[in-house]
């Protein structure tokens, strides 16, 4: 008896191939000017990598054993909580939805169009997560899992960087830049796939970083703010290519004024 191909791969295949009704456009969606844009790969990425020094760093400040009553209401109840199955099943579902969204692209654009929307897609995601690194830096908030004794790991210098949840803003970045990269090439059908299969992912792995003793719930909370932050931020201050420009519905956009004689930024939109 001849197996029917699972759900997901199937609706992917159908938003891959399915007729737009509208025309696609023959240039990528973004303007890239390597002046700008390798420095904003290069130094989210050179930030993010700063997370490695993390074991060298002090431990938390009440470790080994943290009190739970300290913790704001909203928070107590995870105070205290492991589990390597739920931190197995955060990275594997923060794997999945990285991964999946250049697969995505991939299906909408050739290759090289692909590639160089990529880009876009990268830095949001780079951006987040250096933004989380340098803010546990500055927070050193405790992780949940030291306010327990479940925790078979000595406690490091990593064990101080609960807030934000760099998973959850890296997953939630990478899928709202997808979906509005995809919006923009118009392939609707792509871009909600996207974005639904993208907040459903982070969605789960955001309950295991707390399940995990990884995060406390206003981490996982704060660190989608920041992850829906640069998913809209990064797409909307890169130029749109000509062809792109032509027959998109809403736009948002962010210009920089750096003449000089002035300094700033103007914003526009259409709907």
């Amino acid at each position: 008896m001849r197996r029917a191909a699972p759900p997901i791969v199937c609706a992917l295949v159908l938003a891959g191939s399915a007729p737009s009704a509208l025309a696609q456009p023959e240039s990528p969606a973004y303007r890239l000017e390597a002046g700008i844009d390798v420095p904003a790969l290069v130094i989210p990425a050179v930030l993010s990598a700063s997370w490695l020094l993390g074991p060298e760093l002090e431990p938390p400040y009440c470790a080994p054993a943290c009190d739970p009553e300290t913790v704001n209401a909203i928070d107590r109840p995870a105070a205290g909580l492991y589990s390597a199955r739920w931190a197995t099943a955060g990275d594997v579902s923060t794997v999945a939805v990285l991964a999946s969204m250049p697969i995505f692209l991939a299906l909408a654009e050739p290759p090289g169009h692909a590639l160089n929307d990529f880009v876009v897609v990268a830095q949001a995601t780079l951006f987040a997560s250096a933004t989380q690194v340098m803010t546990s830096f500055a927070t050193s908030r405790p992780r949940p899992r030291v306010y327990g004794d479940e925790n078979p790991d000595p406690v490091d210098g990593v064990d101080a960087r609960s807030f934000f949840s760099g998973h959850t803003a890296t997953c939630l970045a990478a899928t709202i830049a997808t979906f509005r990269t995809l919006q923009i090439v118009r392939r609707p059908a792509l871009a909600w796939t996207a974005l639904g299969l993208g907040v459903l992912g982070t969605g789960f792995l955001s309950v295991a970083r707390v399940g995990s003793g990884a995060h406390f719930p206003t981490d996982v909370a704060a660190g989608a703010v920041v992850g829906f932050a640069y998913g809209i931020l990064l797409p909307a201050v890169h130029p749109l290519s000509e062809s792109a420009r032509d027959g998109v519905g809403a736009r948002f956009g962010v210009h920089l004024i750096t003449r000089r004689d002035q300094l700033g930024a103007a914003m526009a939109g259409s709907f």
